[in-house]
């Protein structure tokens, strides 16, 4: 287990950026130990960490202005098959996340919804 690993795991809930994302999506010089010290642990429920909408928008950038359908459906499916991963819903306008504890919103309420993302 890497040092990323570590810190991720000391702590309850971790918000995950869009570049996290697309350093691991993209291959880019991190993936490696994105994988290795983020994206399975996630995967195997170590820890749970929140994304917004605006994250998964961000992420399809890239393959929608490639006309890459098939690689936005993956990306999305992809993000879909984290149990530990929510959505921390992003407002127009809005400076700060809600104050609620996390554990407390309701499993439904955490899942990704991407039909309201796009």
């Amino acid at each position: 287990m890497g040092r990323l690993a570590t810190v991720l795991e000391a702590h309850g809930v971790v918000a995950l950026d869009t570049n996290c994302f697309i350093y691991y999506l993209e291959g880019g010089p991190w993936a490696v130990e994105l994988k290795q010290d983020l994206f399975r642990p996630l995967e195997e429920g170590r820890f749970r960490a929140v994304t917004s909408a605006l994250t998964l928008a961000e992420i399809l950038v890239r393959p929608k202005s490639l006309g890459r359908e098939d690689v936005c459906e993956e990306y999305k499916a992809l993000l879909c098959s984290y149990p530990s991963l929510g959505n921390c819903p992003f407002h127009r306008g809005s400076r700060r996340h809600p104050r609620r504890d996390p554990g407390q919103v309701p499993h439904s309420e955490r899942r990704m919804r991407f039909s309201h993302c796009l």
